[in-house]
């Protein structure tokens, strides 16, 4: 503040703690680290639709696990293409668009540079203020080699160690297909 000449004569200021917010900054950073390990730790990606657009793209690394390094983002038709033919219905978005599931789990074959991969797809339905359908988010996860070992003991409890013929279940399972 000044006086009728001009002089200083007094300082106002105002002082405001930011501890809080720095914890909370601190708290995001942490999360987004995080997030950022997820999809390192497993093989595949994520993915997102929005709806009202029709617009699907996948994550850089989900792009890059399936079409290699230099891939670029997939957009659906691109994706689906490399879905197995028998397991199509699978991939399937229709009841999450239609707003008939919040959420679902889809297991599929999926064409990708290290060959055929057994994909896991986590898919979540987000829906805008007025409840509608808006964006499908997902995450695609290769679980090739836990499917191999579900097969191989599937395959164990049908056969005779020894011979490798089929075991009285392993018959009894042939016979009642």
């Amino acid at each position: 503040m000044r006086n009728a000449e001009g002089k200083v004569v007094r300082f106002i200021s105002q002082i405001e703690g930011v501890t809080r917010h720095k914890e909370h900054e601190r708290q995001l950073a942490e999360r987004a680290a995080q997030l950022e390990l997820a999809p390192e730790a497993v093989h595949g990606g994520f993915w997102q639709m929005d709806i009202l657009s029709g617009k699907f793209e996948t994550s850089d690394r989900l792009a890059q696990f399936i079409g290699g390094p230099t891939a670029a983002r997939l957009d659906l038709e691109r994706y689906v293409d490399r879905v197995n033919v028998n397991n199509g219905a699978q991939a399937d978005l229709t009841p999450l668009i239609a707003g008939e599931l919040d959420q679902n789990v889809a297991e599929y074959r999926l064409d990708t540079v290290h060959r055929e991969r057994w994909m896991r797809r986590d898919r979540r339905l987000l829906r805008d203020s007025d409840g509608q359908p808006g964006k499908i988010v997902g995450m695609a996860i290769d679980f090739t080699e836990e499917r191999r070992r579900i097969e191989m003991l599937e395959e164990t409890t049908r056969t005779d160690a020894l011979t490798g013929l089929l075991n009285r279940r392993g018959l009894s399972v042939e016979f009642s297909a």
